[in-house]
């Protein structure tokens, strides 16, 4: 059996070299469904069909090293230890990898091995590993994939400029760079360039310091031999600046001082200042504070580290002061000063002003000299005063005579309330009445911006009809005279209509209705929706509330809506005597009839004239003024039975409130 498959096999191989050598006839025209291929053709396309995954790219380089840790040992000329490598191998087979330049490597080993180190040139000049490169540098060769760690003896150079010794280690690429030296003496200081040292020791015999290189940067380490500073042992001489600033309110007043301490012999790790009676200490701040605490009279503030030339320092506090009368003020000196210098400001929070004042040890002096303390206070009521003298001991106090005033009321431009009337058509027209009572002392003109597509009709100020202006954005600039506070009648009256459409409306649906937007914040505001009675009006959620219809709170709405009953008595009785003056005349008695009209019409009588007379004084007061353009006018709303009442509060200035509404067809 094993003979009959290994014949099959070698007749297949046979034929499968006659097919290759010999060209494949063509098949007949009939076809049969057969198609006759050669091996080559058949393996193409089964590469075709069956694509092998693409190789993974290369690494970019072949090793790499990750870190380096370096243990020296200053000496004479040289510093020697070793310098541990990290080196990662990217590819299987021998791979040479550079030593760090400018160093003196004696012996390599790996993993207690010794390792070869050769001069050879990297092939086509050399791309090393870690990034250095160049020709005839020392390299080592590795050949296994991982991590590998290398151990080099070396030995760094020491040069001396000036009594300074340093060494310079070679910059890495990429990597951790670690390095710890150790000076075998005990009255050197060490610092390092191109990194931080990260980590000190001593003994009494060395000093070790560890550093770690900034990426790409020479790690350098300097050591120098530490001088004896003559004054280091001898007591501190101190000088100090205080600059205070005091703000009196009415219940409390605030302490802020800058205090200055110059450090003139030795040094000092804290120092102190005399609180004043009454005054509380609040916070010290400052860059060097490390802890404060006071005891009794003393303030006492611990420093980060010992100071020998200069420490600044806020503290702030408080103290409670009398309302007005004779204020003794609190100066915070600094004790153990040899001089003190400085200067101090008050000012007075609020209505008030300082009368007298009582100084001694202190002359008056401008504010400015207090600097950036009092940057950004625009208090007119501010004092300020300059120490003087220069003794510590010196007496210094200050007094001051208060005397508040009774503030006055500030009538800030404000809308007490709005009214509004709305009536709306079943075609989506709605035609808008709205009535302002507007407190105002400094604005000059009141800012109304209508919604878009509205259609002004007509403005008022205090049922006189005016002439509005344009502001920007489009908004209406209404005219606003300016009036004293403490009362109602202080209040301005702004009427406006307008007009304005939406999509008609049909069986059911929702309506919304947009109020102007007004440049004051609108305290309360009332809406009335009038409507036409074949549809059946629902408030929905928005900026106004159902509730039952009241009167206006404003006196001046009040006063407002008063005159409009009236007018409609005097229109009403109006009409009936103008039916009566007809049916007289009629009756032969005209002249009568008229001279009994001219009292009952407009009340002539009480002021004295007749219909002519008034026609007569407005021909004389119109004579030579000529008006341009269209005058302005007022329109009466029309009244069309019962609508909705809804009432909004405390609209910011700005906003344009909404109302919006579900409608639907009553069934007939």
């Amino acid at each position: 059996m094993r003979n009959r498959i290994l014949c099959a096999a070698v007749l297949a191989v046979a034929h499968a070299a006659t097919a290759h050598a010999q060209p494949t006839p063509a098949p007949p025209s009939s076809g049969d469904g057969w198609v006759a291929l050669t091996i080559a053709d058949y393996l193409k396309l089964r590469d075709l069909a069956n694509p092998r995954p693409a190789p993974p790219p290369p690494p970019p380089a072949r090793a790499t090293v990750s870190a380096t840790a370096y243990v020296l040992i200053a000496g004479e000329g040289l510093a020697t230890g070793t310098a541990e490598l990290a080196i990662d191998v990217l590819e299987d087979g021998w791979v040479d990898v550079p030593l760090p330049a400018s160093l003196f490597v004696r012996a390599a080993r790996l993993g207690g091995r010794p390792l070869p180190i050769t001069d050879a040139p990297a092939p086509g000049g050399g791309v090393s590993a870690g990034g250095l490169t160049g020709s005839g540098t020392r390299r080592i060769l590795l050949s296994h994939r991982g991590r590998s760690l290398v151990t080099l003896d070396v030995a760094v150079p020491i040069a001396e400029v000036a009594g300074n010794e340093f060494i310079q280690l070679p910059p890495a690429t990429g990597g951790l760079v670690r390095a710890t030296l150790t000076v075998p003496r005990a009255d050197v200081a060490i610092a390092a360039s191109g990194g931080a040292i990260v980590e000190r020791a001593a003994d009494p015999a060395a000093r070790r310091v560890t550093a770690h290189a900034t990426l790409g940067q020479a790690l350098g380490l300097s050591w120098s031999r530490t001088r004896e500073t003559p004054g280091a042992s001898l007591p501190a001489r101190l000088r100090g600046q205080l600059q205070q600033v005091v703000g009196l309110g009415e219940e409390t007043a605030i302490v802020t001082a800058r205090v200055t301490v110059d450090v003139l012999r030795g040094g000092t790790s804290s120092f102190t200042l005399r609180v004043p009676d009454g005054l509380v200490v609040n916070q010290v701040q400052g860059a060097h504070v490390a802890d404060w605490d006071v005891q009794g009279a003393v303030l006492t503030i611990a420093l980060l580290d010992r100071v020998d030339r200069q420490v600044a320092v806020i503290v702030s506090g408080e103290f409670r002061p009398a309302a007005s009368g004779r204020i003794e003020v609190p100066l915070l000196h600094l004790a153990d000063a040899e001089r003190e210098t400085g200067a101090v400001a008050v000012e007075v929070l609020g209505a008030g002003e300082v009368s007298k004042h009582e100084a001694r040890g202190l002359d008056p002096t401008d504010p400015g000299d207090l600097g950036d303390l009092l940057s950004g206070r625009l208090s007119p009521a501010i004092v300020a005063f300059r120490y003087r003298g220069d003794r510590p001991d010196a007496e210094r106090g200050l007094a001051l005579t208060l005397t508040r005033y009774a503030p006055q009321e500030v009538l800030l431009a404000a809308v007490d309330e709005a009214r509004y009337r709305a009536l709306v058509s079943e075609d989506g027209k709605a035609l808008v009445e709205g009535r302002l009572a507007v407190r105002n002392n400094q604005r000059s003109f009141l800012a109304l911006t209508l919604p878009s597509g509205a259609t002004l009709w007509s403005v008022a100020v205090d049922g006189r009809p005016v002439r509005p202006g344009t502001g920007p954005k489009g908004s209406v600039l209404v005219p606003l005279p300016k009036r004293r506070a403490g009362s109602e009648a202080a209040r301005v009256i702004v009427s406006l209509m307008y007009a304005d459409t939406a999509a008609a409306w049909g069986p059911s649906g929702e309506w919304r209705l947009t109020l102007p937007a007004i440049d004051m914040p609108v305290q309360q505001m009332g809406l009335t929706v009038k409507h036409s009675p074949r549809y059946r009006l629902t408030p929905l959620p928005s900026d106004f509330h159902v509730q039952a219809i009241e009167p206006p709170l404003s006196e001046a709405l009040q006063l407002e809506a008063e005159r409009d009953a009236l007018k409609d008595v005097a229109l009403t009785g109006g009409e009936q005597f103008a039916r009566e003056l007809k049916a007289k005349e009629e009756a032969g008695a005209p002249s009568a009839l008229r001279a009994e009209a001219g009292p009952r019409r407009g009340g002539a009588d009480e002021e004295g004239q007749s219909l002519g007379g008034l026609v007569e004084r407005f021909q004389r007061e119109a004579r030579g003024v000529r008006s341009i353009g269209t005058l302005p006018v007022l329109v009466a709303f029309p009244e069309s039975g019962q609508g909705l009442y809804l009432a909004a509060a405390l609209t910011a200035d700005g906003a344009a409130p909404t109302a919006a509404f579900s409608f639907k067809r009553a069934v007939k």
